[in-house]
């Protein structure tokens, strides 16, 4: 079995993170995790493993959907406290598309359709302008909140 990309460096965590943009309308796909905090779906990219490959997986664990994979969006360098300890990410950030109707969601995450205009709790920060470009043009961003 891969493992993920995560390792523990001193008192810091370090991991690289893909997600996905699903848009459905006017509203995007959100994972809600255990906080209340909402993110978009995606996880640990596997040794071995393209970022590309992780949001394709990622996808279907958590939300049964197949997908495909479009242009890269962002990447997002993410250092943030966790547990109390340093944790730094670095995440790829695609769109994504449904392969057949969006019909049902079942996952092992809650989920939550959120509209894009209204989003503002998407973490990191950065995801909640992405959201609602139209631009296919990969950004690079920096969220610093060590």
């Amino acid at each position: 079995m891969m493992e993920d990309i995560r390792v523990v460096i001193g008192e810091s965590k370090f991991d690289v993170r893909a997600c996905g943009i699903l848009k459905q309308g006017d509203n995007v796909l959100t994972t809600v995790e255990s906080d209340g905090t909402h993110t978009l779906p995606g996880g640990a990219v596997k040794i071995g493993e393209t970022s590309k490959e992780a949001v394709v997986r990622e996808f279907l664990e958590e939300t049964g959907m197949k997908v495909e994979v479009g242009s890269l969006l962002s990447t997002i360098e993410n250092m943030f406290i966790y547990e109390e300890k340093p944790y730094q990410q670095v995440i790829f950030v695609y769109e994504v598309f449904a392969l057949k109707d969006i019909q049902s969601i079942i996952g092992e995450v809650p989920m939550e359709w959120i509209n894009i205009m209204a989003s503002h709790s998407l973490r990191p920060p950065q995801l909640n302008e992405l959201v609602k470009q139209a631009t296919t043009k990969t950004q690079h961003f920096i969220n610093k909140e060590l």
